[in-house]
């Protein structure tokens, strides 16, 4: 007597489904690290605390390296050699400038200013040394 033996077949993930599983996960997890909410950004505080670090540092380049130094105000942030720190969240730069020190340390008054909202805010470097304030 002939008997059938019954196959059973073992149900499981095969490799690719294993693979398309896993890629998919990939994805979403990358996409959720990318686009997560940001915390707040640079507070004005910070951006101030920030500033006067790079502009005492600047400052102390020129007169070191006897060459003139610039600090940029762009749309993107402050760059000072290529590092750029970004503008407190909300605010906008209203027009582009350049802050120019001389190799003595001389910086020209002017003043910069963003806009967030109804408020403006300023920063005014004064003659000489080139002191500076900032005001709302």
């Amino acid at each position: 007597m002939v008997t059938m033996l019954k196959v059973r077949k073992k149900q499981a993930f095969t490799l690719v489904e294993t693979l398309v599983v896993m890629s998919t996960t990939a994805l979403i997890v990358m996409l959720a690290i990318t686009y997560r909410p940001r915390d707040g950004g640079v507070k004005p505080q910070q951006f101030e605390e920030a500033f006067a670090s790079v502009y005492a540092s600047a400052k102390t380049r020129a007169q070191s390296k006897e060459q003139e130094q610039v600090i940029n105000f762009n749309q993107d942030g402050m760059v000072d050699q290529g590092q750029i720190l970004p503008y407190p969240n909300g605010y906008q730069i209203i027009k582009t400038k350049k802050i120019r020190i001389s190799p003595s340390g001389f910086v020209s008054p002017q003043t910069i200013s963003w806009q967030t909202g109804k408020v403006i805010w300023k920063l005014i470097i004064q003659f000489g040394g080139g002191s500076y304030r900032f005001t709302k």
